[in-house]
């Protein structure tokens, strides 16, 4: 086996099984070496550390002060109208920042991705968290989060 691979070649028990089931068998792979990463090329890269440590060093942390709450950003308060005229409160937040049972929605989300960039009166169609169906909402107003 070449150095750097980490599967040994599929026993003649595995082989059976995979013509049997109609499947192929990929052998050797680096899969299952962590350290290891493949590029589009299929050239293997070390995996570096520093690149993570650099963007966590970067990361910054934000209390969403300041928001323009003309159209739905992140960092903003969103009330909505659905078609029996019933309110919800949906918060646009960071993309970690989700929390469903607060009504707090990453921007990244479905629903947060729907929303933004929209205005007051406009409608969006969203799935509804308890019957998976889809919903239409009228954006009733929109504030800052954190004003």
């Amino acid at each position: 086996m070449k150095a750097g691979l980490l599967c040994a070649p599929p026993s003649s028990e595995r082989k059976q099984s995979a013509q049997l089931f109609g499947l192929s068998i990929h052998t050797p792979c680096r899969r299952h070496n962590p350290l290891v990463h493949t590029t589009p090329d299929a050239k293997p890269r070390a995996y570096d550390p520093s690149a993570l440590e650099k963007e966590i060093h970067n990361a910054r942390g934000t209390d969403f002060k300041g928001s323009d709450a003309s159209k739905v950003n992140i960092g903003t308060v969103v009330t909505l109208t659905d078609s029996t005229g019933a309110e919800s409160v949906m918060c646009v937040l960071g993309a970690w920042d989700s929390e469903p049972e607060k009504q707090y929605v990453s921007y990244l989300s479905d629903v947060g991705k729907a929303l933004l960039g929209r205005a007051p009166g406009e409608t969006v169609q969203v799935r509804d968290s308890t019957t998976e169906l889809m919903q239409t909402l009228t954006i009733k107003s929109i504030a800052p989060f954190n004003p």
